[in-house]
């Protein structure tokens, strides 16, 4: 046989055999582009609600929900207090999870928004079931927690004034008075291991910025930063809450809305 027949026949081999082996190469790196779409699609994808969702940086608490509530479409005026909805979860199993403090600076200036404080009765606390029973059993029970599982807004104050009212049976309705300092206690808050805290105004205790500094309406946003111990603060950016219905039209008086 001819050399150049030869040559042809092996070359045309080669060439056959680099096409096939291109093939699931190409099929692969196609493959791999879709799934990178997909990624980066999904990656960009924020769930459908107004409030912030965070997580503080060792993932010890977990914010949920983080807004200023709604009241009408002129919002709050200066001078007025601004409450705010929040979640949070203790996502340690067996250790309870303290907020110390929360601070309100105007997004604008960065100056105090405000006295953030801790108002609304008894919060809203409970407790997730334990998968070990021992660890349920050997958690301490604040004095303050009823069986329900919400907890007084303070717990401090209501477990020395439980302990001041066992110690003296016969002591005068007076001596229950201070019960009533929630309404301005400072933004501290106790969350059992496993447990979280619905802070809300329609769920009970709730945070709330006293004496704000500026007006807030529908389209603003503060910056609010929760101090938890043995944690890092968490800056969040907290915007306005969107209402569920559109604002009532208002009609001229006298004249007739078409």
């Amino acid at each position: 046989m001819p050399r150049f027949i030869t040559g042809s026949l092996s070359r045309r081999r080669m060439m056959r055999a680099a096409a096939l082996l291109a093939a699931p190469a190409a099929a692969v790196a196609l493959l791999s582009g879709c799934s990178a779409g997909q990624i980066s699609q999904t990656d960009t994808m924020v769930a459908p609600v107004d409030g912030v969702e965070v997580n503080s940086q060792h993932r010890l608490a977990s914010l949920r929900d983080v807004q200023i509530k709604y009241n009408k479409p002129e919002g709050y005026a200066k001078g007025e207090t601004a409450p705010l909805q929040v979640f949070i979860a203790n996502n340690q199993p067996a250790k309870p999870l303290v907020l110390s403090s929360v601070k309100a600076v105007s997004k604008k200036t960065g100056a105090s928004l405000g006295t953030v404080v801790l108002t609304g009765g008894a919060a809203d606390i409970e407790t997730l079931p334990s998968s070990s029973p021992s660890s349920a059993s050997s958690a301490p029970v604040s004095p303050s927690t009823s069986p329900s599982g919400r907890a007084s807004a303070s717990q401090r104050p209501s477990a020395s004034a439980a302990a001041s009212s066992s110690a003296s049976p016969a002591a005068s309705p007076s001596s229950t008075a201070p019960s009533a300092a929630p309404s301005a206690a400072s933004a501290s808050l106790t969350i059992p291991g496993n447990g979280f805290a619905r802070l809300d105004p329609e769920h009970g205790a709730y945070l709330a910025i006293t004496d704000i500094t500026e007006s807030l309406a529908p389209g603003s946003s503060v910056v609010v930063t929760f101090t938890f111990e043995g944690e890092d603060p968490v800056e969040i950016v907290v915007p306005f809450e969107t209402p569920l219905s559109p604002a009532a039209r208002v009609t001229p008086s006298g004249g007739s809305e078409h």
